[in-house]
């Protein structure tokens, strides 16, 4: 909107005299917004004119808030930290302070230091990013090659533990004279003699004490248990002593059930 200076009539912008008192209207003062703001919205004070100062040309740089008794026009922006003004003559575009008032003498700042410290803000981020994305990776890995080393060591631990459970067992059948069930706890194709040759075997057998020297899991999945025996043995009637043995026995799966495969005791 234009207004008189003199008698404060409101102005179109084609109006170069007031139609009230007859002030002229200096079109060189007048605004357009580079951002699509019409200079229809610009606020011009058009102040009393004289031919003394009809020669005289305002240029941006030159643009300045009104002050009592100053003969100049004076343009005021809009309160808006963002817009630039230019004038009707092309001249460089001036910038608009933060309170609204366009800022002689002054160019137009870029915002190089602003693009330059959120350039170094993303790369800071996307470092962190990738240090906490990292640290995830080698976790997962560790837990998983840990996890996969515990399996296999949880494994061989329940493999030697069952190995060594039939083993007991074995003997538990022994001294308690079920020779049948000890029996049974042999590998089928192991078995060279007969239930009645195996009980034979341990006729003069009073007690046996086993002491588990090693156990150890064999590539092929087997257990390898060394222990050593002492027999309590009859050597005539009321008459016992006692022999020690030392040896082995390869225990491994047959049909999914463990039994013994091998043993060898001297």
């Amino acid at each position: 909107m234009v207004f008189c200076g003199q008698c404060g009539l409101q102005l179109s912008s084609r109006d170069r005299h007031c139609p009230r008192c007859g002030t002229a209207v200096d079109a060189d003062v007048l605004v357009e917004d580079t951002n699509g703001i019409d200079e229809d919205d610009a606020t011009v004070i058009s102040l009393p004119y004289s031919k003394s100062d009809s020669s005289q040309s305002t240029t941006p740089n030159q643009i300045k808030p009104y002050t009592a008794g100053d003969q100049q026009p004076m343009i005021l922006a809009r309160p808006h930290s963002d817009v630039t003004w230019q004038d009707r003559n092309n001249h460089s575009p001036v910038e608009v302070s933060p309170a609204g008032y366009a800022v002689a003498g002054q160019k137009l700042r870029g915002d190089s230091s602003d693009a330059k410290g959120r350039a170094a803000a993303l790369v800071i981020i996307l470092l962190g990013l990738l240090l906490v994305l990292g640290t995830m990776v080698l976790f997962a890995v560790q837990q998983g090659v840990l996890g996969f080393l515990a399996g296999q060591h949880s494994n061989s631990d329940t493999a030697a533990q069952q190995a060594q459970a039939v083993v007991t067992q074995y003997y538990d059948d022994i001294n308690s004279q079920r020779y049948m069930a000890a029996y049974d706890l042999w590998k089928k194709a192991s078995q060279t003699q007969t239930l009645q040759e195996f009980r034979s075997g341990y006729r003069d057998t009073v007690h046996d004490d086993i002491i588990f020297n090693n156990v150890a899991v064999q590539d092929n999945g087997t257990v390898r248990i060394s222990v050593t025996v002492v027999a309590t043995e009859r050597v005539g009637v009321g008459v016992t002593r006692q022999r020690t043995y030392t040896g082995y026995y390869i225990v491994g799966q047959q049909n999914g059930t463990w039994k013994i495969w091998k043993g060898n005791l001297v």
